[in-house]
């Protein structure tokens, strides 16, 4: 067991012990929000994240001709869309899912959200310090600016087994970049 840059202890899961580390399958995947302040704040507990854009439509274009009448023959891709976010999170008390984005209390509805915030994604990969001690090291940084929640909702409450209240929420955003 090792902690990651956000102080956050994970026991690495692998099907297979023993397998070279760039074998292994991608098992921890951790989460920042970013403020817009030199501090990054922890967003809980994610039970989902699940960023959306590698859609696009496009157009075929067709040409009358003795070898392709009605098929097509070329096609152009058009622009990307559905650049959104479907995450699912276990909410902390004090640290709701919109405080935790930079917003000073819970909303009302979503009309409450008046400024787009930024979320970075940390990606951990296993690596071996000197002596074989594993650790846990930053393989890749998504920054998603200009996010927006399109839906936040919790999850219905129940009085059975654990209290928790989980908040499933869609968030849009303009773009994604990667910084590592």
């Amino acid at each position: 067991m090792s902690d990651n840059i956000y102080g956050v202890r994970v026991r690495p899961l692998e099907l297979a012990p023993g397998a070279p580390l760039d074998l292994q399958t991608k098992t921890y995947h951790g989460m920042v929000i970013n403020e817009g302040s030199p501090q990054h704040l922890s967003i809980g507990r994610i039970q989902s994240w699940a960023p959306q854009m590698y859609s696009r439509d496009g157009t075929h274009i067709y040409e009358l001709g003795f070898r392709n009448f009605g098929r097509p023959v070329d096609y152009v891709p058009g622009p990307g869309r559905n650049y959104s976010i479907v995450a699912s999170k276990v909410e902390v008390w004090h640290h709701e899912f919109e405080r935790v984005v930079g917003f000073q209390e819970e909303f009302v509805d979503l009309v409450a959200q008046r400024d787009p915030f930024t979320i970075e994604e940390a990606l951990f990969h296993p690596s071996h310090a000197p002596g074989g001690s594993p650790e846990l090291g930053l393989y890749r940084m998504w920054k998603y600016i200009g996010c927006w929640f399109t839906d936040k909702n919790p999850n219905a409450y129940e009085a059975e087994g654990d209290a928790k209240i989980i908040t499933n929420a869609t968030i849009s955003f303009v773009s994604r970049i990667r910084t590592f």
